[in-house]
């Protein structure tokens, strides 16, 4: 199983202490663990690392990143030509955001099973299997 992990993930992995920020932490312990492996853009570490730095201190930010950089089974997929061509496709044909359409199109370029975030905007992508993180986590346990 293939899951592209959306930034959002990660971000509440680190900065909430609800159900949500602990149901991202218990999706990454599944992909660290290697019950489904995880992808993710390149440009994810931007948007963790401001969005971390925004609600705690920079020293925070910096080693929150360098240790989500060193996850086993997350790799991280470089934001090339051929991806910006897909996403401004994606963007026109889906009244995408820039930034959300790129990380459609690396999970495309991948055939990713699932699209794990929280961020609705994705739902409307014909052909982007987007689940919630409450979702990715129930089917991941009920195959394990």
């Amino acid at each position: 199983m293939l899951a592209y992990i959306d930034s959002n993930v990660l971000i509440f992995a680190g900065t909430a202490d609800n159900r949500l920020g602990d149901d991202s932490r218990r999706l990454i312990k599944s992909i660290i663990q290697g019950n489904v492996r995880g992808i993710t853009a390149s440009l994810t570490f931007d948007e963790v690392f401001y969005q971390i730095s925004k609600s705690k201190k920079r020293a925070t930010a910096i080693t929150y990143c360098e240790n989500f950089l060193a996850l086993p089974n997350l790799e991280f997929l470089s934001v090339n030509m051929a991806t910006i061509e897909e996403a401004l496709e994606l963007l026109k044909k889906h009244n995408l955001e820039p930034r959300d359409a790129i990380h459609a199109a690396i999970a495309f370029s991948r055939n990713a099973d699932w699209f794990v975030t929280e961020d609705a905007a994705f739902s409307k992508v014909a052909g982007l299997k987007a689940v919630s993180i409450e979702k990715a986590l129930k089917e991941i346990e009920e195959r394990i």
